[in-house]
C-alpha cells in the first residue's frame, strides 16, 4: 500500500525504510501508553500480559500508515515525541513476520535526523502509537499474552532500541540521487547527484 510521491529529487525528501513492529511475535519491551487527553505516558506492570499483535489486525491497519508522521525527540531518541514531526510514511506493507514502512525525514529542515539515522542505525528502531485498540485476553487470572485484534495507526517514532516495544524494529536511510543548482554563482543549470557540485560547464579545472 503506497501513496506515489513525484519523482523530483526534492532535498527536503530523504527516502527511510524499516521494520515498524512484528506480527504474532510478543512485544519484548515495556509496554507503555500515552493518555491522549492528558499526554502523560504510563507504564504497564511487570506482570502484565504481554502483547501480540494479530495478522488480521495488522493486515487491516496497512491503510492508517500511510500519510502518519514520524516524530522524533531532538537530542535524546528515547521518547515518542509525538508533536515533533521529522518526516512522513508513504509506504507499509507486511514482509513475512514484520510490517514494513518507507517514507521521507525532512532532510532539510532535519539534517541532524538524517545524520543520526545514518551514523546511529545499528542502535535505532521505530515504534509505533496507536489508538482504538480492541483486545482479546484470556481468562486465566494472569495470563501471559493479550492479543490485539484491531487498532489504528497514529504515527511512528523514531527511538533506541532499548525504548522500542520491539527491539528488533529497524531504520535506515536510502540512496537518493537530489536535484542541485550549479555550485557556480548565477548558472542557471541543474543535475543530478548525492550532494551539490558544478554542472559539465563550470568544473573547476585542475
Amino acid at each position: 500500500m503506497k501513496i506515489e510521491m513525484p519523482n523530483i529529487g526534492h532535498r527536503n525528501a530523504v527516502p527511510f525504510e524499516g521494520i515498524a513492529m512484528f506480527i504474532d511475535t510478543p512485544l519484548d519491551g515495556k509496554i507503555h501508553w500515552t493518555s491522549s487527553e492528558t499526554k502523560q505516558v504510563v507504564e504497564s506492570p511487570n506482570d502484565a500480559p504481554k502483547l501480540v499483535y494479530r495478522r488480521e489486525a495488522c493486515e487491516r491497519a496497512l491503510p492508517s500508515f500511510l500519510g502518519m508522521g514520524i516524530s522524533a525527540q531532538e537530542g535524546s531518541l528515547e521518547n515518542h515525541a509525538f508533536r515533533s514531526k521529522v518526516g512522513i510514511i508513504t509506504e507499509a506493507w507486511i514482509e513475512g513476520n514484520t510490517v514494513m514502512v518507507r517514507g521521507f525525514i525532512y532532510g532539510v529542515d532535519y539534517p541532524d535526523m538524517v545524520d543520526a539515522i545514518k551514523h546511529l542505525r545499528t542502535k535505532l528502531g521505530m515504534c509505533v502509537k496507536f489508538a482504538d485498540m480492541v483486545g482479546e485476553w484470556p481468562t486465566e487470572l494472569k495470563p501471559e499474552f493479550g492479543y490485539i485484534t484491531d487498532f489504528l495507526v497514529t504515527g511512528v517514532a523514531i527511538l533506541h532500541r532499548t525504548k522500542c516495544g520491539f527491539s528488533g524494529t529497524t531504520v535506515r536511510i536510502l540512496p537518493q540521487s537530489y536535484k542541485w543548482a550549479c555550485a557556480e554563482s548565477g548558472c542557471p543549470h541543474f543535475m543530478n547527484g548525492e550532494v551539490q557540485g558544478f554542472c559539465s560547464e563550470h568544473q573547476p579545472k585542475r
